[in-house]
């Protein structure tokens, strides 16, 4: 994994002497980074300040509580930073199946959206209503970073899980002194962030489930059931507010996430997070 990882940089690093290095995405134009513009193009954010609807998954909420047995109506917190289409299946397949090192680019990626956005993914709110500056810094705010699991006998057939090189380049991306305007059980707070904590291991995939290529919502909650534990539970600070963060590559129907949503009790913002549905 190590030379899956570094070896493509110093190649791209070599041909950049030379101004020879072509694009992941179309093979043809030349890019400082992974991708021409062209492509780049086609990976606008979702974002629009009228606000991103929860639903955009079409689940209905009042039916799936009664499948999951959850006390419904609190929403699960789902959001992907771009639409999937053929662009965006053409450069995440290529960095799921054959190239781990483009967790650095994607990770960057999806942190970009998340600085943009994390105050209204957070609070709710519409962007036009949030202003820090009518606010002071009243607590602070502990993020935990969990990719979305892999079966080991997988992970061992692919060499890699590109939820977890996502969830680590990821992590590395927050800096101090960033701050959230949150909507917490005291109300709008603004909070200073704490801590970013990975955690690789918080969940196991403990059955191998098929393909679920082609298959509806509920055929896909029936056939992740039970795919799922919890390895190792979070010790909040009772102090401070914590945010849960759950990565992954593509959100299609929501039935992974809503699995792992089914395991946890905290005291928490849990909020998932995909590069495209």
């Amino acid at each position: 994994m190590f030379w899956r990882r570094t070896v493509p940089k110093f190649i791209d690093a070599f041909l950049d002497a030379f101004s020879k290095r072509l694009c992941y995405g179309c093979s043809k134009k030349y890019t400082e980074g992974y991708y021409c513009d062209f492509c780049l193009e086609g990976l606008k954010f979702t974002w629009t300040k009228e606000g991103m609807s929860r639903k955009y998954l079409d689940f209905d909420y009042i039916e799936l509580a009664q499948i999951l047995e959850l006390d419904l109506p609190l929403y699960p917190k789902i959001f992907s930073t771009t639409k999937y289409n053929d662009m965006t299946k053409a450069l995440i397949r290529d960095f799921k199946y054959r190239k781990p090192h483009l967790a650095e680019f994607w990770a960057k990626w999806l942190y970009d959206y998340w600085t943009k956005h994390a105050d209204w993914i957070l609070s709710e709110l519409k962007w036009e209503q949030l202003d820090k500056s009518q606010h002071q810094v009243v607590g602070k705010v502990d993020i935990y970073i969990s990719p979305v699991p892999m079966h080991a006998k997988k992970e061992a057939r692919r060499e890699y899980n590109q939820a977890k090189l996502l969830a680590e380049d990821f992590a590395n991306c927050f800096e101090a002194s960033q701050h959230y305007l949150m909507q917490t059980k005291h109300g709008l707070q603004l909070l200073e962030l704490n801590s970013v904590s990975l955690m690789p291991a918080m969940f196991e995939r403990v059955k191998e489930t098929p393909s679920l290529f082609n298959k509806s919502k509920f055929e896909r909650l029936e056939i992740l059931d039970g795919a799922f534990a919890l390895k190792h539970d979070l010790n909040l600070n009772p102090e401070n507010q914590a945010v849960v963060l759950l990565l992954d590559d593509i959100s299609t129907t929501g039935a992974t996430f809503l699995e792992l949503f089914k395991l946890m009790n905290l005291d928490a913002e849990i909020v998932f997070l995909s590069l495209c549905s």
